[in-house]
C-alpha cells in the first residue's frame, strides 16, 4: 500500500478526517475520489507525498469506481493498517523467539485465534477481535508478503512470501504464505480466511562436515555412510515425508556438503519458490506468473536448468508427471539429481512416482524409473519431538495413569519392559515450560542397487523391503522412532501420534 509508511504516516495526521475516505495510495500514485477533488487541502497532500517520495504521481476516479477500488484501502483506514502491520511484525518476532515452525491465523467468526506451531505441536498463542484478525489477514497478504499470486480476497486460495526484511526478524530468511476461503457463519457475508505461514530460517552459517550435520539432525551412522555413498553417484535421489517434517533441511546441509567437497562442479536449483539460501548453488526460482500453469513453469525452468550446464541439480517438488520425466531424462545423461516428492515410506516414493507417470499415460512406468543408472537412492523422514532431560518423567513411575492397552502395545513393540522408557513432563524453564527440547529424524535411507531394483520391477514390494532390511541391513522409520523411546529421548504416546501409525504396526502378533 505504501513506500515508505513513516513519511506516510505524518502526511496522514494532517488530514481532515471526513477527506480520508477519499484519498488512497497504490502503485506508487495518489488515488483521489473526484467528489473532493476541489477541495484545497487535496493538493497540499499531493505536493507533501511527492516531495518525500511516497507517490510520484496522482489519479482521479469517479466517486462509485473509487468505493469499489479502494474500499479497504483509503486514508481514513491507514492509523489502524498501519497499527496492524506493527503487530503483525510483533507476532513474527514473538514466533521466532519461541522458534515456531508455523504460524496460523485463523477467523473464527467471531473472533481470531493465532496459534503458533512448537516442536511439531501446535500451542495458542493469542486469541484478537473478529474486525482486528480479518485486517491482519489482509495486511499480512497485501502489504508484507507484497509478491503475491493475485490481489487479496477472501474468496479464493492464495499464496505469496514475505521476503521483505523490515517485516522480518533478524536470522529469518522468508516466511511462506497460503490462505484458505473458509465458511464462517457469523463472518460477513459468511466467508472467513484462515492464514498459514512457513518460517524458514536462516541457516546459512550451519558448518561441520556431512557426518556432523547429519548426525546433529538425528541420522543413525548406517543412514548417514549411505547418504555418503548417494553424494557420489549420479542419478535420482529422492526424500519424502510430510510437509514441516525437514526435507528442505536435509536437503540444504547434504546439497552444501556436496559443493564444498567438489567445487569444480557446477551447482543448480529449481524451486517454486526457493526455501532457503544455498551456499554455492545457483537457485532458480519458479516463475509461475507469465505462463498459464505451476506445471508448465516447472518444466520450462528445468528444461532452462539443464542448458545451463549443470553437474548436480535440485528440483524443489516431483508434484508432476512431467517434472518426473524430465528428472529420469537428467538422470539418463549423466547428472546427479535431488528432489522431494510426497509418499508414505520410502519404498513408496517409487510407487508413487509410477502412479503419477501412469495417470498421465505412461505405459510400464516402473521399467523406466526402476533403472540402476536412473534410480539412486531414496529416503523417508519424520521429525520425533524430543523429551526435556530436565523434566521428563519414567514411564514406569506413571504408568497407573495411562491406558492398559496402550502400555501392551509399548512392551510389544519395544519387546521389553525397559525401565528407560520416559514421557512427557510438566515442563520447566529449560523446555519453556513444554516438556519438549526439540525434534530429531526418524529415516528410512535405501541405496538402491540392481536386485532391489529388479524386486520393485517385478511388483515384488514385500521380498524387496525384506532384501533392504535384512541382506543390507536398513532400518524403518518406525524402527528407527522406537529406538529413541527405548532410549528415553521420545515419548511414546506423542511419537506414535507423530508417525500416524501403530508402535506396533511392525511387529508379528
Amino acid at each position: 500500500m505504501f513506500f515508505n509508511k513513516t513519511k506516510a504516516f505524518d502526511v496522514v495526521e494532517l488530514i481532515p478526517d471526513h477527506l480520508r475516505s477519499g484519498l488512497a495510495i497504490s502503485d506508487n500514485k495518489l488515488c483521489i475520489s473526484s467528489a473532493i477533488k476541489a477541495e484545497p487541502v487535496v493538493l497540499e497532500v499531493y505536493n507533501d507525498l511527492l516531495a518525500q517520495k511516497v507517490v510520484s504521481g496522482f489519479e482521479f476516479y469517479q466517486p462509485t469506481i473509487f468505493s469499489d477500488k479502494f474500499s479497504h484501502n483509503t486514508l481514513s483506514s491507514f492509523e489502524i493498517s498501519n497499527e496492524i502491520q506493527n503487530f503483525a511484525i510483533n507476532v513474527w518476532q514473538e514466533a521466532f523467539k519461541q522458534q515456531a515452525s508455523d504460524i496460523h491465523i485463523k477467523d473464527m467468526g467471531t473472533y481470531g485465534l493465532i496459534r503458533f506451531r512448537i516442536d511439531g505441536m501446535l500451542k495458542d498463542y493469542k486469541i484478537v477481535e473478529a474486525y482486528r484478525v480479518r485486517e491482519l489477514i489482509r495486511t499480512i497478504y497485501s502489504t508484507m508478503a507484497g509478491n503475491g499470486d493475485t490481489s487479496f480476497s477472501y474468496r479464493i486460495r492464495q499464496d505469496a512470501r514475505i521476503i521483505n526484511d523490515n517485516y522480518l526478524p533478524k536470522g529469518m530468511h522468508s516466511s511462506r504464505v497460503h490462505i484458505e476461503p473458509t465458511e464462517k457463519k457469523d463472518s460477513p457475508e459468511g466467508i472467513g480466511s484462515c492464514l498459514y505461514a512457513r518460517l524458514l530460517y536462516d541457516i546459512i552459517k550451519a558448518t561441520g562436515s556431512l557426518e556432523e550435520r547429519l548426525a546433529k539432525l538425528g541420522f543413525l551412522d548406517s543412514q548417514i555412510e549411505a547418504i555418503k555413498y548417494l553424494t557420489t553417484r549420479t542419478g535420482l535421489n529422492i526424500i519424502s515425508g510430510p510437509t514441516g517434517h525437514g526435507k528442505s533441511t536435509a536437503l540444504k546441509h547434504i546439497l552444501e556438503c556436496m559443493r564444498e567437497q567438489n567445487e569444480q562442479k557446477a551447482f543448480m536449483s529449481v524451486e517454486d519458490p526457493p526455501e532457503f539460501h544455498l551456499e554455492g548453488v545457483d537457485q532458480i526460482a519458479v516463475d509461475t506468473k507469465s505462463v498459464e500453469s505451476r506445471e508448465q513453469a516447472y518444466i520450462q525452468a528445468i528444461a532452462g536448468a539443464m542448458r545451463s550446464d549443470p553437474d548436480c541439480l535440485l528440483i524443489g517438488e516431483m508434484r508432476y508427471a512431467e517434472a518426473i520425466a524430465a528428472g529420469i531424462n537428467v538422470a539418463l545423461s549423466g547428472h546427479s539429481i535431488w528432489a522431494t516428492i510426497h509418499a508414505s515410506d520410502a519404498i513408496s516414493i517409487i510407487l508413487r512416482m509410477a502412479t503419477i507417470l501412469g495417470e498421465k499415460g505412461m505405459v510400464n512406468a516402473l521399467d523406466h524409473i526402476c533403472e540402476p543408472s536412473v534410480l539412486a537412492g531414496l529416503e523417508y523422514q519424520r521429525l520425533i519431538p524430543q523429551l526435556c532431560p530436565h523434566c521428563s518423567k519414567r514411564l514406569h513411575d506413571v504408568i497407573d495413569t495411562y491406558d492398559e492397552n496402550m502400555a501392551k502395545k509399548i512392551s510389544r513393540a519395544l519387546h521389553t519392559e525397559d525401565d528407560e522408557v520416559r514421557v512427557k513432563g510438566d515442563g520447566c524453564e529449560h523446555c519453556n515450560f513444554t516438556g519438549i527440547k526439540g525434534q530429531k529424524i526418524a529415516a528410512e535411507v535405501i541405496a538402491t542397487d540392481a536386485n532391489f531394483l529388479n524386486l520393485i520391477r517385478q511388483n515384488k514390494i514385500a521380498k524387496a523391503k525384506e532384501y533392504w532390511l535384512h541382506e543390507k541391513g536398513g532400518i524403518t522409520h518406525i524402527q528407527h522412532a522406537l529406538k529413541y523411546i527405548k532410549e528415553g529421548k521420545a515419548d511414546p504416546f506423542i511419537t506414535e501420534d507423530r508417525l500416524g501409525l501403530p508402535l506396533d504396526c511392525e511387529v508379528s502378533r
